[in-house]
């Protein structure tokens, strides 16, 4: 039954989800698009009868007009509609379109008001305001081809370099259209009806192939009804527009003879398909999923870092030489001249801009985006550099290397998001910290690498323990809970060459790393042995398994809110322990990092046994009982041989009742039976699923009462006394 419902409501998904990308049409809206089809038919027929009619002045005049606007008006009333019901992109682009239209409307009635009010029917005595709003209407159409690019997504200095281009190369078209289109059909018309003549082609160029690259992406297979009309209507009014210095030429005749009429059909038709678009987008259900192209880049496109440049270069000197050729007081001299020098002026700025651009280009192949350090790339250039000037100049320049401690077990208990937003506020604190004069950067994952040029060893661990302290106090969700070890080496005290001396602080680093986390290890030919690059590897490998390791065993513990921190107490509290019981630094280390792993075979536990509330069954107690061994296995990955013992037989019993091996007395490792101890300790005084936390009092009677048999009575006794001071001090 279920398997015939999730068939019967896949099949409805795809079918709604075809519906939605084919455009699903009502059967008003389809009534709705064929009376629209009709009403043009029958537009046509009345302008084509008007046209023809033998009806001359001002009654044909006006009813040509009346015909010619309606279409425009009503575009601009549904795209404003549609603009309204729709948003982002699609809502700029029906915006855009609505503006240009009312724009073009204002010209309509402008028209008509100078034929009633000048009562002439050619072109008015002053025509600026008119040519004013068809560049209005121009601008909109390109704000409309701009607005659907991705323009945004570039830097600011590209956008301007680009928009600099993009004149530039208007420019250049201008001067095309102005020197062999305009100028040859307009012949005597005055120069400044040739140079509003030579726009319009421009225009129309950039409005047919700017709209359809960014609007239908030039994919035709892919249109839908809607777009196909806004790209053909566009197409139409771009040929009409480019055609205006034609139709300038026929409206000198004030009779509007029959070629103007023609051309005023051909825009008539580019509007109403226009106005159609409108219909048809109003009428469908479907989402306009937009597809904006990209600028074009100068590192992809090598015409726009040649060609683009080299033409300007050849218009410039063609310009100046006709300006400085011809005739002083000619009109066009000064239009050469100053076409010339806009030319130069753009070639300026794009220069400077492209110089910007290739700045930002290069701060980001040297800077590391998540943390805005410098990257790994650049610390070893930079490092090399660094050594061959303090050769030079016979100074010192130390090396500092440091890693977060245990950040996979960071990522496992917060997320590798938390893991990002730690490691980019550990940058800017670095930044902070390290000031101007010396060079910090990301050298991968967790570790971070500074250049101290100038600076001794002495310096330099100073510099590196501030660090650290920065890291362990300001960093991290709270304070102390995080840390942080460095290895530094000097040159040339340590090493003579960028490559050894970043080998010499790795391996102390990796000699902090053993010895207890958290602390500054300089470079030492005794004690920090200079490591092989196959040994290197081996302890990388040997590093990265112990921190899956780690984070395995911070998943144990996030599992439950209850025991998120069980396993950092247990580490914290063994250590102390251990002290008082005369361990010494190294062993010590070891028992933390057995503390801190000692469950880590509760991975393979199910929840509903490791949350369980209720008494476990025999099955469920076996499979509990097994999480030790199988932690000795997970471990043995890790190379780790020393404590895998320890973490195996934390939950032996001193009276040999324990498991896995039912091993008794000192037959148990010292450090199990202090894991044994630490552990039972901070379970008794944390709040369970099944119980409340015991008080540190009755923990510590517990333990007594199972000092002996339970536990090793010298760990009990170790334990009881590190917590009597506290006890003393919580008493008072």
């Amino acid at each position: 039954m279920s398997e015939n419902v999730h068939v019967s409501v896949s099949a409805s998904t795809r079918q709604s989800a075809s519906s939605a990308q084919t455009g699903e049409v009502s059967a008003a809206g389809k009534r709705l698009r064929i009376g629209a089809w009709f009403a043009y038919g029958v537009l046509a027929i009345v302008y084509l009868g008007a046209l023809l009619s033998p009806v001359r002045g001002l009654a044909r005049f006006l009813t040509l007009e009346v015909i010619y606007t309606t279409p425009i008006a009503l575009t601009v009333v549904l795209g404003a509609i549609a603009a309204k019901a729709s948003s982002g992109a699609e809502r700029r682009f029906w915006v855009f379109m609505s503006a240009a239209n009312a724009t073009l409307v204002a010209c309509e009635l402008l028209l008509v008001w100078w034929v009633l009010a000048l009562d002439a029917q050619g072109p008015p005595r002053v025509s600026w305001p008119f040519h004013a709003l068809h560049v209005v209407a121009a601008l909109c159409f390109l704000g409309l081809v701009l607005s659907m690019s991705r323009l945004q997504d570039n830097q600011a200095a590209s956008r301007w370099r680009i928009g600099l281009d993009i004149a530039a190369f208007a420019i250049l078209a201008y001067i095309i259209s102005l020197e062999f289109y305009a100028r040859a059909i307009m012949g005597g018309a005055p120069v400044s009806a040739v140079l509003v003549g030579a726009g319009y082609p421009l225009v129309a160029f950039l409005l047919l192939f700017g709209t359809l690259g960014n609007v239908v992406g030039f994919k035709f297979v892919k249109w839908r009804s809607w777009e196909m009309l806004v790209a053909v209507s566009l197409a139409v009014y771009a040929v009409a527009i480019s055609l205006w210095p034609a139709w300038y030429v026929t409206a000198t005749d004030t009779s509007r003879n029959l070629t103007r009429g023609t051309l005023d059909m051909v825009q008539l038709t580019g509007h109403y398909l226009l106005l159609m678009a409108a219909v048809y987008r109003l009428t469908e259900s479907t989402d306009w999923h937009l597809r904006p192209l990209p600028m074009p880049s100068a590192a992809r496109n090598p015409w726009l870092g040649t060609v683009l440049p080299s033409a300007s270069l050849l218009a410039i000197v063609v310009l100046l030489w006709t300006a400085l050729s011809a005739d002083a007081s000619s009109a066009w001299a000064s239009v050469h001249g100053a076409l010339a020098v806009v030319l130069v002026s753009l070639m300026i700025g794009r220069s400077v801009l492209l110089t910007l651009e290739h700045g930002a280009l290069f701060h980001r192949s040297v800077t590391d985006p998540l943390t805005g350090l410098f990257n790994h790339r650049y610390f070893h250039d930079h490092l090399h550099s660094e050594i061959q000037r303090s050769r030079r100049y016979d100074d010192e320049l130390s090396v500092v290397v440091l890693d977060i401690d245990d950040f996979g077990g960071y990522n496992a208990v917060h997320g590798h998001l938390a893991g990002d937003r730690l490691l980019a506020d550990l940058g800017a604190k670095l930044k902070e910290a390290c000031g101007s004069s010396l060079i910090c950067a990301r050298l991968g994952g967790d570790e971070f690498g500074i250049i101290a040029p100038e600076t001794d060893l002495t310096t330099a661990r100073l510099l590196a323990q501030r660090i650290l302290d920065v890291v362990g106090i300001e960093c991290g969700n709270t304070p102390g809970t995080l840390s942080a070890s460095a290895g530094v080496a000097t040159y040339p005290e340590h090493a003579s060459s960028s490559t050894e001396l970043l080998r010499l602080a790795d391996g102390a680093l990796f000699r902090a790393k053993e010895t207890g986390k958290a602390r500054v290890v300089p470079f030492d030919a005794i004690n920090v042995p200079d490591l092989s690059a196959r040994e290197r590897i081996e302890r990388l490998e040997r590093q990265s398994r112990l921190s899956a390791v780690r984070a395995l065993a911070a998943a144990v513990d996030a599992r439950d809110t209850a025991t998120r921190f069980h396993s950092q107490q247990v580490a914290a509290l063994s250590v102390e322990v251990s002290r008082s019981l005369g361990f010494s630094e190294s062993r010590l280390r070891l028992v933390e990092l057995a503390a801190l792993l000692h469950d880590v075979g509760k991975i393979a536990l199910p929840d509903a046994i490791l949350n369980k509330t209720e008494k476990l069954s025999d099955d469920e107690w076996l499979e509990l009982r097994q999480h030790s061994v199988r932690g000795e296995d997970i471990l043995r990955a890790t190379e780790l041989n020393e404590i895998m013992p320890w973490v195996r037989g934390h939950h032996e019993r001193w009276d040999g009742g324990g498991y896995p091996d039912g091993l008794r007395g000192a037959a148990i490792p010292l450090e199990a039976r202090l894991l044994s101890v630490c552990d039972t300790y901070d379970a008794m005084t944390s709040d369970r699923t099944y119980r409340s936390a015991l008080s540190a009092e009755a923990a510590a009677a517990e333990l007594v009462a199972s000092s002996g048999t339970q536990f090793d009575p010298r760990v009990v006794q170790a334990l009881l006394d590190h917590l009597a001071p506290r006890q003393r001090q919580s008493g008072s």
